[in-house]
């Protein structure tokens, strides 16, 4: 009964495991309590800066496609026969919307439509100038390779047939599909004014059967 009695004496002066983490987690939070806080207060900032940052791209984006649209309305309301005032108003607009939005994808389609209606004014400069400031926004998907065959054929209405050659071999080495068909077009059509035979028949064979552009090369391959 003694042996009983100090054994559960002893047990009673020894520190229950718990209790005795709990104290040295609070010696410890004692001794570095502001490197503690300062930790936490870093990582609050990071979290709410992530936060802010979604919901502010989120807001950008939203506005930019408002503004994008409104561009878009305004041009339907004049008479397409007005094509200087048609390019002055949308000039005008799509520079707006690049200006505030210009890092939002609504940004980086204002700069197509208004390289698009550049092309069309013949103002080939400043489309591949808008083309090439669009890339960035649309890298690994299939609107990149739009972008790229709108490039590759404003440098060749430029004659720059060596950068129009490039581009369209871009698409070609991209992962996707889209506008490859065309690129072997003009390509083909390149290297065939060059009198490359060789390579322009190459780039034809690769047109699928089922390619709008297949009828018009049957008879070169």
């Amino acid at each position: 009964m003694a042996d009983i009695t100090l054994a559960r004496k002893k047990e009673l002066e020894e520190q229950d495991p718990f209790l005795e983490f709990i104290n040295k987690g609070l010696e410890l939070f004692k001794k570095y309590k502001v490197q503690i806080i300062a930790g936490l207060i870093s990582v609050l900032v990071v979290w709410f800066s992530v936060v802010y940052y979604i919901n502010f791209t989120k807001t950008q984006e939203a506005n930019g496609f408002e503004a994008l649209q409104q561009v878009t309305a305004s041009l339907s309301k004049i008479e397409k026969k007005d094509a200087k005032k048609t390019f002055e108003t949308a000039q005008t607009g799509y520079n707006k919307v690049i200006n505030d939005f210009g890092g939002t994808v609504a940004g980086k389609m204002a700069m197509v439509q208004l390289g698009d209606l550049c092309f069309k004014e013949k103002k080939y400069d400043n489309a591949i100038e808008l083309y090439k400031k669009a890339l960035d926004g649309f890298s690994g998907t299939s609107l990149e390779n739009l972008v790229l065959s709108s490039l590759a054929i404003t440098y060749e209405q430029k004659k720059d047939f060596k950068n129009a050659e490039l581009t369209f071999q871009t698409i070609i080495a991209g992962e996707s599909s889209y506008k490859k068909d065309e690129a072997y077009f003009h390509l083909g059509l390149l290297y065939e004014n060059q009198e490359k035979a060789k390579e322009s028949k190459e780039m034809f064979s690769k047109i699928e059967k089922t390619s709008v552009y297949y009828k018009f090369i049957q008879e070169k391959l």
